[in-house]
């Protein structure tokens, strides 16, 4: 049947070297009452800690978090605020597409932060969110990136947990034996750093690779051991999944009553967290005992509930499996004509969504019906269908076995080649980078990166109604150092009034040479007395610099500041070209007000 794996691992394991608050509580004290980078860094790692114990609570903690990094422009503290925010509502299941646009903003941020820790807990969920989405190619490309990094970092407990979200991506896109190799690495790691709560998370998924395979001994092996891994944690969610997968194993063994027990206990366990997803998974695992105990108008309602949800939630992947439950349920009840027409749509949807398996088991069950209907013609052809689609399932379990372990040895193979790719890629990739987007004199950003990156960055602070503003600066009387000094001596007056800006701006702001001896700094969520306070920083810095100690004829060299804003009270008609063209006119009165200064 169409059941998942289930993708419940925390994007970001090891918290020591993330450069903020481990991830246990941290209770605010009654002295905590301004908002400080520490005190938003707290909430933030408060959010993370409960986010699985009860993720309401998660959420609005990141809200104040957000709210208060905001005040201070605080951009770490908002960057971690916005991912934490987008995971909490994944696991709510909320708009998958405000949630992935959290994290794509939080990914952006972390990336101009150099937060590397960041950038992989951010690509992390998005990756979980693309799967989320039925996007698994995506998926998978996310969480590769992730394991880069995390390998990088020498994060093991990290690389256990995108190699269990890895593999949950490669068993959607039928790569079974690679899915099988990731999840025994993530279990060999998260023993190798003692984290159980890693190794819970692996032991489930294979747990579930063997229920898909209907085989319950290997499958009620691993998700016993996942159930004691998760005995010493505080993570429910992982908890919840693992007694309703339990329960599904019970129901193989025709223990009904267990099964029945593992779902009282998930019940309770979803309910607490808010997750919409695992309730649906346990409701749809309660129908499946209660139509195998005979009591069918209650399975029919626990299935048709559960299959509500899915379509609210378009989980695409569930709901083929589901239809042919419910299916199977009405024709129990002797109402053919409805159960072969829900077997229509799950035809459909399982052939759409690539899922052999359930589409086999929907004409198993519409041969059946048409058979005890007097209808052999309709019963011999899908009896011949299903047949098709279970050839390569009814091999020998030996010769299965024997495919498998040459797929895993084949798997660790492509993946050592692989990770030897993706670091050259990565490392291609960024003096591809470096070259189109940096000023090949400066190092600061390029014409080209700069005309890119204003309509985007506008864009978005117009998109999550955040303030805007941008300064655009001149070097005063430059054409005299040329002319007396030498272009030599000009370059070295541009590279280090590029390097003070750089070194004097917040880590989210761009630094671009604009052209000649004209430079432009965006500042993205900063309102107009902030972006001014920030150009007089600027400009001062340069002013103090020792530019004697680039040539001793070198008189002190000085700048032209304009700023242009947008604030979100403003005309909704702006463009990104109107706040550059303010910035140039304030720079012209700078100028004419006799230069070494900023207007705005």
């Amino acid at each position: 049947m169409g059941w998942r794996s289930i993708d419940r691992r925390a994007p970001g394991a090891l918290r020591e070297n993330r450069g903020h608050a481990p991830p246990g509580p941290h209770p605010l004290t009654s002295a905590a009452l301004q908002p400080t980078q520490e005190r938003i860094d707290a909430l933030n790692a408060e959010a993370y800690a409960c986010r699985h114990e009860d993720t309401r609570r998660a959420l609005a903690l990141c809200r104040q978090a957000s709210a208060l990094a905001q005040s201070i422009d605080y951009v770490r503290g908002q960057a971690y605020a916005l991912l934490r925010t987008a995971l909490c509502e994944f696991i709510l299941a909320r708009d998958h597409e405000r949630c992935k646009s959290r994290v794509q903003h939080s990914l952006t941020l972390l990336r101009s932060l150099a937060d590397r820790a960041g950038e992989a807990e951010a690509l992390n969920l998005l990756g979980t969110v693309h799967s989320a989405r039925a996007e698994h190619d995506d998926a998978t490309v996310a969480h590769r990136q992730a394991l880069v990094l995390r390998q990088a970092l020498n994060d093991v407990a990290g690389q256990a947990g995108s190699l269990n979200n890895l593999a949950i991506s490669l068993r959607r896109l039928a790569h079974q034996g690679e899915a099988v190799d990731c999840l025994r690495q993530s279990l060999a790691l998260a023993q190798q750093v003692g984290d159980v709560r890693a190794a819970g998370y692996a032991r489930l998924n294979l747990g579930l690779v063997f229920l898909d395979q209907d085989d319950p001994e290997p499958a009620a092996e691993h998700l016993g051991q996942a159930l004691i891994d998760v005995h010493s944690t505080t993570d429910r969610a992982l908890e919840c999944s693992v007694h309703t997968a339990l329960a599904r194993t019970r129901l193989l063994q025709g223990e009904c009553d267990a099964a029945q027990r593992h779902l009282q206990q998930a019940r309770v366990l979803a309910l607490a967290t808010g997750d919409i997803g695992d309730l649906t998974r346990v409701q749809l695992a309660w129908g499946e005992v209660e139509q195998a105990m005979g009591r069918l108008p209650a399975a029919e309602a626990q299935l048709r509930a559960a299959l509500a949800t899915l379509r609210r939630l378009q989980d695409r992947e569930i709901e083929a499996d589901t239809l042919r439950l419910l299916a199977h349920n009405l024709w129990l009840q002797n109402q053919a004509a409805p159960a072969l027409s829900l077997l229509g749509e799950a035809l459909a949807l399982a052939t759409a969504q690539a899922q052999p398996n359930v589409a086999a088991q929907v004409h198993r069950l519409a041969s059946d019906i048409h058979e005890a209907l007097g209808d052999p013609a309709a019963s011999l052809r899908h009896f011949r269908a299903y047949h098709v689609l279970m050839q390569p399932q009814q091999r020998s379990q030996r010769e299965t076995n024997r495919q498998l372990a040459a797929a895993l040895e084949a798997a660790q193979q492509a993946e050592r080649r692989k990770d030897e790719a993706l670091v050259a890629l990565e490392r291609q990739t960024e003096q591809l980078r470096q070259l189109t987007r940096e000023d090949g004199l400066t190092g600061v950003a390029n014409r080209r990166w700069l005309d890119l990156q204003l309509p985007r960055e506008y864009e978005r602070s117009r998109r999550f109604g955040h303030a805007f503003s941008l300064a655009m600066i001149d070097i005063d009387d430059f054409k005299a150092v040329n002319d007396r000094l030498s272009h030599a001596v000009g370059d070295s007056v541009l590279r280090g009034v590029a390097q003070l800006l750089r070194h004097s701006c917040r880590g989210s702001d761009l630094v671009a040479r604009y052209g000649g001896e004209e430079f432009v700094v965006l500042m993205a969520e900063t309102a107009a007395a902030d972006a001014l306070r920030t150009a007089e920083k600027l400009r001062r810095a340069v002013q103090a610099h020792d530019w004697a100690s680039l040539h001793p004829g070198l008189p002190a060299v000085t700048i032209s500041i304009g700023v242009g804003s947008w604030d979100p009270a403003a005309d909704s008609e702006c463009t990104a070209r109107d706040v550059l063209a303010a910035a140039d006119r304030q720079l012209y009165l700078a100028k004419q007000g006799g230069k070494n200064r900023t207007c705005g």
